[in-house]
């Protein structure tokens, strides 16, 4: 937490100082998300969390910076919402190891973004889908969540309890299984052969 605990004083400043390349943020829009950036901030210091989310959003908007996104995802969490906050920690930190490849600076948001992921991770559960012998058709739900093929093979945080997992070819009957899911939990499942009606088979692990 050594890392993330230095970013939480806010002791740093969300956007860089513009430099002349393409794309660059204007003066005025580096100003706008530096102002929005500490008045976003000091809500989050008095915990007032809804009302900073609003701000941070808004400076990320004038300037996208990992910075800024963390605060995004760290008052998400505090807001509640944890299965929202899981996959904006991973979007920050995806956003922040790609750009520290040409501002290192980043590096320490990156690894901030992981390790709070984490921690959510350890606040509610994980699950894995693998399919075979998919086509371009097959439906892959999870609980209320519908899972692209691009999200295949990858965790999906889910909220602790009941949980049906449903795969679907088109004429094919569908695979289906119901999991219990607490805090901390990860599971994993495929299906063998979608053509069966066979339930999806999932195991813990």
């Amino acid at each position: 937490m050594a890392a993330a605990l230095a970013l939480a004083s806010g002791a740093f400043s969300p956007v860089a100082e513009a430099q002349p390349s393409k794309g660059a943020p204007s003066p005025n829009d580096v100003r706008k998300a530096q102002t929005l950036f500490k008045k976003a901030d000091d809500l989050y210091k008095a915990h007032r969390f809804a009302e900073a989310l609003d701000l941070f959003r808004q400076s990320y908007a004038a300037v996208p910076s990992p910075n800024s996104h963390l605060y995004i995802a760290r008052c998400v969490k505090e807001t509640g919402d944890l299965r929202a906050a899981y996959l904006e920690f991973q979007k920050v930190y995806d956003e922040a190891d790609k750009r520290s490849v040409s501002e290192p600076k980043y590096a320490p948001t990156r690894d901030s973004a992981r390790t709070e992921r984490d921690e959510v991770g350890q606040r509610i559960a994980l699950v894995t889908v693998n399919v075979a012998h998919a086509d371009a058709s097959t439906v892959v739900k999870v609980g209320d969540v519908d899972v692209s093929q691009a999200e295949w093979g990858k965790p999906i945080p889910l909220n602790p309890g009941s949980v049906d997992v449903m795969v679907q070819t088109a004429g094919k009957p569908p695979a289906h299984q119901t999991i219990q899911l607490s805090a901390g939990d990860k599971a994993s499942g495929g299906s063998p052969e979608l053509s069966s009606a066979a339930r999806l088979a999932l195991r813990r692990i």
